[in-house]
Order: C-alpha cells, then structure tokens, then sequence
C-alpha cells in the first residue's frame, strides 16, 4: 500500500503544482485572445483609414487639375474681357465722333436754313415790295 500512497501522492502534488500552472496559462491564453481582438481591430480601423487617406488624395489629385484648368479657362476670359472692353472703347470713341460729326451737321443745316430762309425772305419781300411799287405806279 505504500506504493499505492506513493502513487498517489505524487500525483496529488504534481496535480497541486500543474493547476496553479495551467490556470496561470488558461488567464494567460485569454488575455492574449482579448489583446488579438484589440490588434485585429486596431489594424483592420488602420486599413480604412488608409483606403480613406487613398481616396482623399486621389479626390485632391483631381481638384488640382480642376482649378489648373479653371485658372486657365479664367486666363482666356479675363484676356476675353479685356479686349471686349478695348473693342468697346474703340466703339464709343467711334460713336462719339459721330455724334461730334452729326452736331456738327446740324449746325451747319441749322446756318444754312437760315440763310435760305432768308433769302427767300428777301426774295419775296423784294418781290412783294415790286408788285406793290408795280401796283402803285398802275393806280
């Protein structure tokens, strides 16, 4: 029975001392398991912020362009704009000649109106003046 006692307490003991060991390995195990899932998540957040970081600078690659062709189509209206304006001071300075032209025109018409109306007044005063002189020398 000695050996049967022998047997059985090392197996005792050994049970004693591997327990506490494999608890420890269980906890261990678990912590490890939970710390995983933090990493997988950490990691799989890292990836769509990369994805997310990708599409950012994809979306800004393409509002550079947008405003490099925007500057340039803004260079050829403001050269637009510019010579439109140009084209219409040359136009009203044009225009203002000819109002300066027709003013003067009709100054001239003005005068000479005048000086037709006149001598057709003098026309007909002096014709009036001879068929009353013609009357007068009948009577």
């Amino acid at each position: 029975m000695n050996t049967w006692f022998l047997i059985t307490s090392s197996l005792g003991i050994s049970l004693a001392l591997t327990l506490p060991w494999i608890y420890y390995l269980y906890k261990q195990n678990k912590d490890l398991r939970q710390q995983l899932l933090v990493n997988n998540d950490i990691v799989t957040t890292n990836i769509t912020l990369e994805q997310q970081l990708r599409i950012a600078h994809q979306q800004l690659e393409q509002q550079k362009q947008q405003l490099s062709q925007c500057q340039i189509e803004n260079k050829d209206v403001m050269t637009s704009l510019t010579q439109l304006k140009t084209e219409r001071q040359l136009v009203q300075q044009h225009h203002r000649e000819k109002l300066a032209l027709l003013e003067d025109a009709k100054i001239k018409l003005a005068h000479e109106f005048k000086s037709l109306s006149n001598q057709i007044f003098e026309e007909n005063t002096g014709v009036h003046i001879k068929s009353i002189v013609e009357i007068a020398l009948i009577t």
